[in-house]
């Protein structure tokens, strides 16, 4: 797909969507919500589901949960985890010992991942022992990371929209393209 084709579909799939502004940043804000979360693999569907909960546009939804890639996961649930051992820290702060082989885990999951071994059975295996062991706190700093995203990515979405809507009005587009 080359950019005139990407822009296009942006400009048409999504920013003159029959839907409202509400319902384009709802599913931006669905969708960076799951992209935020350590579900490997189940992201499509989950963003799937939750677009349809909250009645958002789908096709925002799908679109923006692909923040979470071969390149970019690894990073995202380091933050996940981080941002979850200190929520945890803060609320339990006698819970230390689970937080050092998780740590250890996720040093070997990143020595693995940035030489991009992903075909590697030894870099998934790492990984789920990392999904594992760090849970509590890698699914509580997903859900916290989740939300401020999803909040910041539903207000931009949203102004983006009405801007584009105000100074770019639809057009008719021609059937041949």
């Amino acid at each position: 797909m080359n950019l005139a084709k990407f822009k296009q579909f942006i400009s048409v799939r999504l920013l003159h969507a029959d839907d409202s502004p509400h319902r384009i940043a709802m599913g931006a804000a669905v969708g960076l919500f799951v992209g935020c979360s350590p579900a490997i693999g189940l992201h499509l569907l989950i963003a799937l589901l939750l677009s349809m909960v909250f009645r958002a546009n789908r096709a925002a939804a799908l679109c923006l949960v692909w923040i979470s890639n071969p390149l970019t996961f690894v990073p995202i649930i380091y933050n996940d985890y981080i941002i979850g051992k200190r929520v945890m820290q803060f609320i339990f702060p006698e819970r230390m010992e689970t937080s050092q082989r998780a740590m250890e885990l996720f040093r070997n999951l990143r020595d693995q991942g940035v030489r991009f071994e992903i075909f590697n059975a030894d870099f998934w295996k790492s990984l789920l022992e990392f999904l594992l062991h760090g849970s509590v706190e890698l699914w509580l700093g997903s859900v916290v990371l989740g939300i401020c995203v999803a909040c910041a990515g539903y207000l931009l979405t949203y102004r983006s929209v009405v801007w584009y809507r105000k100074y770019y009005p639809r057009k008719k587009i021609s059937q041949e393209q």
